[in-house]
């Protein structure tokens, strides 16, 4: 399998697209504060049963800071999404620890490897932002609309080289879905 595989999966992506940033917009105060780790512009669309602060940034962050780390604890959809196309695609997916992540112009991650694969859907997104698979040579430009299982347990890292941010979709699998 490759690292990064677009899949085949029908939907109306303008609908996501307007409710994720709708969401962002009503929770900007959280969106943009610095949370644990320093985490900021990321938003948990699910969240665990006993969320420590806010459901909304519930699971955010890096996960090495979190004791007794299971993916699968954050499995509650937001009641925000109640009946819309973020509640269908977790569904679909069976997705765990979903979440908005925003990454500014000019801006990248540390290099890192996750404990599971990741479905990745660019909400927001510029012709010169890439995710880098350094170990395995391999830079991947994930568009717009289109939905993406990755290989993150890979060692990788996202570079917006561009001038406006980029906004993933990003959600846990658990088990094999192709």
């Amino acid at each position: 399998m490759s690292i990064v595989t677009k899949l085949n999966y029908s939907f109306d992506f303008q609908e996501l697209k307007n409710v994720c940033l709708r969401f962002i917009a009503d929770n900007k105060e959280f969106f943009l504060s610095k949370h644990l780790d320093g985490a900021s512009k990321q938003l948990s669309l699910q969240h665990s049963a006993e969320p420590k602060l806010n459901k909304v940034i519930d699971g955010i962050g890096d996960t090495r800071n979190y004791k007794n780390y299971n993916i699968k604890k954050y499995n509650i959809t937001n009641s925000y999404f109640k009946n819309t196309i973020v509640e269908k695609i977790i569904k679909d997916y069976n997705l765990y620890r979903t979440r908005l992540l925003q990454l500014d112009y000019k801006e990248c991650y540390s290099v890192h490897k996750d404990t599971e694969k990741r479905i990745h859907i660019p909400i927001k997104t510029n012709s010169k932002s890439f995710m880098i698979f350094p170990e395995d040579n391999e830079i991947h430009y994930l568009q717009e609309g289109n939905v993406y299982l990755v290989d993150t347990t890979h060692y990788h890292t996202f570079l917006n080289g561009g001038k406006e941010a980029r906004i993933h979709f990003v959600g846990g699998i658990t088990k094999n879905i192709l």
